[in-house]
């Protein structure tokens, strides 16, 4: 499955007026659970109704469309439940009923994906119901351990997974929903995966051997909704089919999602135009991604990493030399600029730089700086949102040179500056700058 990290909206090219992608809209799983959430008379159908029609226009890429049509069909057999079935088996049922529909919606299936991990988890599901005396929790306990099993199998099964070292994206999301669910059901979190087993996201330079992600491939990935009959979808999926790969086309009732990987974006969003109404046409340039691998995988001189850290004052700022950072001179009325941060990241020669702000006013400007100097491809950069000068001298305190970073993770996902023992410090009083120590705010 290709990842992606740019996408470009377009308008609806249809005569019949509709919705433009680029209209702003709140989250459609938001407004789903908003629409529960005010009407406390709404029965249990209505709101499994609500949740899988509002899971199909907010699913992304080709594992998050399948799991779209999953969700429905999971709450669809709760749906039909009238209380004369055991609960175990219900929950079973629907996990298999979501494996078939996830099978269905896909042109052609493809083991070692989202769709091997969640036959797994039904299976085991269903074998666990049919044991005397299972209960819910139990199914839930069963359907997420032999989903773990099988997603430590697909680097197995699928050549491009193996040859990034990276087990299948859609088949961990999965799995992250069922060990929810588990924890959830039973009140305990489910045991860590076994040592050896891949771990995601992973930088795009890892996924370089990636047959797919290849300049012959399929240059663009298309998804929209569609409002059409459902007499028009297989003729859409067949024409879908013959465009590119991976087609996948999920939904009911005049609401559908439809993705599929091709060269010819506008034979594919034709294709809708035959059918019904698209809208909210997302298009994905998958070219840009084989230049930013290749630009990933430029030779680079950097190695090791450094602490680039902003201090105010040269007592300050001799702490942090004598601990081994490249000190920028900061502090109020002197704030460093987003330049001079940058500048100091990528003078250091080091292959991993973490930035510590020291400052609440100057969090904002490393950021901006971690993420330019990020765009070379030749270095990663971690800002820890250190507010306060206590802070940052005790995340250098922890500091470990000899560690790398890991696997390589959103850039939002940052790390909190540690806080020293409260017991050591009073709280600060105003006009408090003599030096002495203060509490961490």
């Amino acid at each position: 499955m290709r990842r992606s990290t740019r996408s470009t909206s377009i308008p609806c090219p249809t005569a019949t007026p509709a919705p433009t992608c680029s209209s702003p809209s709140p989250r459609p799983a938001t407004r789903s659970s908003e629409a529960i959430a005010e009407d406390p008379e709404l029965d249990t159908t209505a709101a499994f109704r609500i949740v899988a029609r509002g899971a199909l226009p907010g699913a992304r890429g080709n594992s998050g469309v399948i799991l779209s049509q999953m969700l429905g069909a999971y709450v669809s057999r709760l749906a039909e439940d009238d209380g004369t079935v055991q609960n175990a088996l219900v929950v079973a049922e629907a996990m298999q009923r979501a494996t078939d529909a996830s099978y269905a919606a896909v042109g052609v299936p493809v083991e070692g994906t989202i769709l091997s991990v969640s036959r797994a988890a039904s299976d085991a599901a269903m074998a666990r119901a049919a044991l005397e005396g299972a209960r819910t929790r139990d199914v839930f306990t069963a359907a997420a351990a032999a989903a773990r099993e099988a997603l430590a199998r697909t680097p197995t099964q699928l050549k491009a997974p193996a040859d990034a070292g990276v087990v299948d994206a859609g088949g961990r999301g999965l799995c992250v929903v069922l060990d929810a669910a588990e924890t959830v059901s039973t009140g305990r979190r489910p045991p860590p995966a076994p040592a050896g087993v891949h771990r995601i996201p992973v930088p795009l330079h890892a996924l370089a051997g990636d047959a797919d992600l290849t300049p012959d491939g399929p240059s663009y990935e298309v998804m929209y909704l569609l409002d059409a009959e459902d007499t028009a979808i297989p003729v859409l999926k067949k024409v879908l089919g013959a465009l590119g790969d991976s087609p996948v086309v999920v939904g009911s009732d005049r609401l559908w999602n439809v993705h599929v990987h091709v060269d010819d974006v506008g034979a594919a969003i034709e294709a809708g135009i035959e059918a019904g109404r698209p809208y909210r046409v997302r298009v994905t340039h998958f070219a840009e991604q084989v230049a930013e691998a290749a630009q990933a995988r430029r030779p680079t001189t950097r190695t090791g990493r450094k602490v680039v850290a902003v201090a105010a004052g040269p007592g300050l700022a001799a702490l942090f030399e004598e601990a081994g950072a490249v000190v920028v001179a900061g502090g109020p009325g002197q704030r460093p600029s987003t330049g001079q941060i940058l500048e100091a990241i990528m003078q250091c020669g080091a292959a991993e730089v973490v930035v510590l702000p020291n400052d609440a006013d100057s969090v904002r400007v490393a950021e901006i700086a971690a993420r330019t100097a990020e765009e070379s491809g030749e270095i990663r950069v971690e800002v820890v949102a250190s507010q306060a000068r206590v802070r940052g001298l005790a995340a250098i305190a922890v500091h470990e040179p000899g560690r790398t970073f890991g696997p390589g993770r959103p850039r939002d996902d940052r790390h909190r500056a540690p806080r020293p023992p409260r017991r050591h410090h009073r709280r600060r009083q105003a006009g408090d700058d003599d030096g002495r120590p203060v509490r961490a705010r």
